[in-house]
This record gives structure tokens, C-alpha cells and sequence, in this order.
């Protein structure tokens, strides 16, 4: 089998789980770190404080990238080590670590493919409300453009949100990943609601500050809907659905149905300015 010759051989992290480096250099907590440290959480107490020792090992990880012969490199940007408090001051030596490591990969002709969110939500924008509250679409815009800005005359490729379906049920609603919630479905669809539209806010910024660059999806994880065996309850599996369709529908086909924004609109109570299927992200 013959492949393309611009097709992309690649290896892929996340921030949380390689970086290590948690209290150093000014980087902030994120809902992670807090998650870690409830006892029964995690098997064996174990946590992303140290982990793969990337933040000091960038470059010899490099190195066996292109020992391996990849040509290219998805890594997740760590919210929390870029802005501490979510929003607001900027940490230069956090955001030195990836001007870094994007320049080390062109060195070794390794293309950057940059996931903005890998899942660690500032834990300073968490005690906020998190994604329930109305303004985390503007603090992940804001987010958002302090990192292109930064990388974005050397990175043509940036993914927003890295499965969104996957921490929105696993983290807000079945507390099987930070930050441990076990939300109602109304609050559900809150969250998402939000997810959705800082997603549309971070490509219009990237836009706006580097038109013309690729790939502005969310990292999305298509499965088969099924039980895995267990039973459920026929409402439970109405939930389950509806929730992956507010990911579906804009994801694949810009909007939700008519009849999926009504069912929106009278669970969530979600304000006029803000109605899924609006063009544009509320201001």
C-alpha cells in the first residue's frame, strides 16, 4: 500500500501526562492536580507531578522522535502553565517551554500539531464555575490567542479541544476524570454549550491573528454507540445520545438540528444571546 507523500507519521501526548514539572516556573494547578490528590481517585495515589520529566527532557525527546523517523508531533498546550489564574498575566517561562520545543521540532523536521486543551482546566477558572460559567468562552479565547500568537508564525496546525464528549461525560458527570463532577442534564448541556462555543471563539482568534492556517477542529472521538453489555435505563440512553449530539451535529455539520435546539433551549435555559445555532459566538 502506497501512501501520500505529505502523509503525517506521527506520535501523540498530552500536557498533564508527560510534562512533569507541576510546581516549577510559575505554571498554576489545574483541575488535574487537585483530582490526583483525593485519595481513591487514582490507582496507587499517583499523579502527573513528575511524570515523564518532559518540561526538562524536550529535547532529548526530540531526539528519538526523529530517531523513530516521525515527521510529525501532536502535544497539548498546558492552560494553566501559560496563564496561572486561567486569565490575565502571562507566564513567560510557561510559554518559553513551547517556543522552545516548537523550534527544537523544526530543527529536527518534525511538524507541531497543537491541541490547546488536553483536559487541564485552570483550577484558579474551575472555582469560577468552570465551563458551566457563561464567561469560560472568553477566558479560553483569551487563552487561546496568547498561544497563537506566541507559535503561530511557526505552527500551522491547531486542534481546539481534544474530545470533548469524553471530558465533558467523564469529568462533569460520571467523576471518572477531573475535575470529578456528577452533574445533572441540564447542567450537562450547559457545559457543553460552552465547550462549543469557546471552540468557535479560538478559531475565529487564531484566524484573526494567523489567517490562513490549518486544521481548526476539535479532536473529536468517533466510536459506535453502544451499552458495552451493561443495561440502562431507556432515559439514561436518551441522555447519553443527546449529549453526543451537541458534539456531533456542530462538529460535522456546523449547527444542531431544529428539533435538538428546542430540546436545548427548554432544558438549559440557556440565554437568547447565546442559543445554539446562532452564527456567532456571544459577545
Amino acid at each position: 500500500m502506497d501512501f501520500p507523500k505529505d502523509f503525517f507519521w506521527g506520535t501523540a501526548t498530552a500536557a498533564y501526562q508527560i510534562e512533569g514539572a507541576a510546581n516549577e516556573d510559575g505554571r498554576g494547578l489545574s483541575v488535574w492536580d487537585m483530582f490526583c490528590r483525593k485519595g481513591g481517585n487514582i490507582w496507587n495515589g499517583q499523579s502527573g507531578e513528575t511524570a515523564c520529566d518532559h518540561y526538562h527532557r524536550f529535547k532529548e525527546d526530540v531526539g528519538l522522535m526523529k530517531e523513530l523517523g516521525v515527521n510529525a508531533y501532536r502535544f497539548s498546550i498546558s492552560w494553566p502553565r501559560v496563564l496561572p489564574d486561567g486569565t490575565g498575566k502571562v507566564n513567560d517561562k510557561g510559554l518559553g517551554f513551547y517556543d522552545r520545543l516548537v523550534d527544537e521540532l523544526q530543527k529536527a523536521g518534525i511538524e507541531p500539531f497543537i491541541t490547546l486543551f488536553h483536559w487541564d482546566f485552570p483550577y484558579e477558572l474551575y472555582c469560577r464555575g468552570g465551563w458551566l460559567n457563561p464567561e469560560s468562552p472568553q477566558w479560553f479565547e483569551e487563552y487561546a490567542g496568547t498561544v497563537v500568537r506566541k507559535l503561530g508564525d511557526r505552527a500551522r496546525n491547531w486542534i481546539t479541544l481534544n474530545e470533548p464528549q469524553c471530558f465533558v461525560i467523564f469529568g462533569h458527570k460520571d467523576n471518572k476524570a477531573a475535575p470529578g463532577d456528577m452533574l445533572g442534564i441540564n447542567e450537562i448541556i450547559r457545559v457543553k454549550h460552552n465547550v462549543l462555543l469557546s471552540h468557535g471563539r479560538a478559531v475565529q482568534s487564531r484566524d484573526r491573528i494567523c489567517p490562513g492556517r490549518h486544521s481548526r477542529d476539535t479532536r473529536k472521538q468517533f466510536s459506535k454507540r453502544h451499552t458495552g453489555g451493561k443495561r440502562f435505563h431507556v432515559q439514561e440512553l436518551k441522555k447519553r445520545l443527546l449529549v453526543q449530539q451537541l458534539v456531533d451535529g456542530p462538529g460535522l455539520q456546523g449547527r444542531l438540528s431544529r428539533r435538538l435546539s428546542r430540546t436545548v433551549w427548554e432544558n438549559a435555559s440557556i440565554k437568547m444571546a447565546e442559543r445554539p445555532g446562532s452564527h456567532q459566538p456571544a459577545s
